[in-house]
């Protein structure tokens, strides 16, 4: 997978993770469950992460606290392939053209592993 594609898909996922945020913590009248209650921090509390692997060893980051991460990288850790996932599912819109949800995972406060090659995002 080419470099481009995927800083191309790390911007996408970014702004895709900016706007669910946004949606998230707007006040609305349904019982929408907030990030407060996903990540039991305040919006003031959280930060969030971005670390591109540019190498062709895999790198470990310490963020020092639980987070919620999602992982962009070649499916099959090869660089020429085709498809991108997202904390292992295939990135790909659905038959409607609707993007699917990518929750993002919980970690405890262990150090991360970012592949060659590979996008993080982590909440924390």
């Amino acid at each position: 997978m080419s470099l481009a594609l995927t800083l191309a898909l790390a911007l996408a996922l970014a702004l895709a993770l900016a706007l669910t945020l946004t949606l998230t913590l707007t006040p609305t009248l349904s019982p929408t469950p907030t990030l407060t209650s996903v990540l039991g921090a305040p919006s003031s509390a959280r930060r969030t992460y971005l670390a591109i692997n540019l190498g062709r060893d895999r790198a470990e980051i310490d963020l020092g606290a639980p987070a919620r991460v999602w992982l962009l990288e070649a499916a099959g850790g090869a660089d020429d392939a085709s498809t991108v996932t997202v904390n292992g599912k295939p990135a790909a819109t659905q038959p409607d053209g609707s993007v699917p949800d990518f929750t993002g995972v919980a970690v405890d406060a262990t150090p991360l592993v970012v592949p060659p090659g590979a996008a993080l995002f982590a909440l924390v």
